[in-house]
């Protein structure tokens, strides 16, 4: 056989496999919308229902306290009038430190639904991830890429885009 006419043919058959492997390969890379998912998620909806029930209550705590404080600085108003010097400055220094404590309670109540917030959100992402990771496996994907706006895709062909299909078995694990 001619030697041109073999190292002809194996560059042939090289990029027939190189397209066809490409083919392969486009058929099974894919992309999410991350913020939609997490945004449309059943899951995602119900944790931050629950979240937002603790949170209320804790801010109808720290309402309650503030208007206790507001109560007792209105009733000490009241009757500064009527107090020694030195009663007067012993009801001060008490209601100082019982604002004292209630920034302190409003601060650690606000850190504590901050912290909530985000053990919530950690947990939402993580069951997402699995997911996606379970339904890549299932599917044969070797990709699937998380696009959040932030610029880390900045195109993608839409019909490589899979949220929605994923969007659908999340919530309706049946299907």
């Amino acid at each position: 056989m001619n030697p041109s006419k073999s190292l002809f043919t194996s560059i042939l058959m090289s990029l027939v496999l190189v397209v066809s492997g490409l083919s392969y390969v486009s058929n099974k890379i894919a992309y999410v919308d991350n913020n939609k998912i997490v945004m449309e998620y059943e899951g995602s909806k119900k944790a931050q229902d629950d979240l937002q029930v603790k949170i209320t209550q804790w801010q109808a705590n720290v309402d309650t306290l503030a208007s206790e404080l507001e109560q007792k600085v209105e009733a000490y108003k009241k009757r500064q009038a009527k107090l020694s010097v030195k009663a007067q400055k012993n009801k001060e220094e008490a209601l100082y430190k019982l604002q004292q404590e209630f920034y302190q309670y409003r601060e650690v109540m606000q850190q504590k639904a901050a912290e909530e917030d985000a053990k919530v959100t950690a947990e939402v992402v993580g069951k997402i991830n699995d997911f996606v990771k379970e339904y890549a496996e299932k599917e044969g994907f070797i990709f699937i890429f998380g696009a959040s706006g932030n610029g880390n895709i900045v195109f993608a062909d839409p019909d490589f885009d899979i949220t929605q299909k994923l969007i659908e078995e999340l919530n309706n694990p049946d299907l």
